[in-house]
């Protein structure tokens, strides 16, 4: 997990003095817990980043993992 969200935050305030409390997010299309089937790399990468990250899986009738995105960067 590379933190793209704040790393971007992070560029907007270097480059345009933005205030992080004044930033409104909204999610456009993006893969949901249903289709974003991920290996055990993601999943290690998931809980370096997330103290939760258990919530971020779901486990699959054939042992898989999904990962929700949305969530993760909710």
């Amino acid at each position: 997990m590379q933190n793209v969200a704040g790393a971007t935050v992070r560029a907007m305030q270097t480059a345009y003095h933005t205030d992080p409390a004044e930033l409104r997010v909204g999610f456009g299309p993006c893969i949901r817990v249903c289709c974003y089937g991920v290996g055990e790399e993601v999943r290690a990468a998931a809980q370096r980043a997330f103290p939760a990250s258990v919530a971020l899986f779901a486990r699959q009738p054939d042992g898989s993992h999904h990962f929700d995105l949305l969530l993760a960067n909710t």
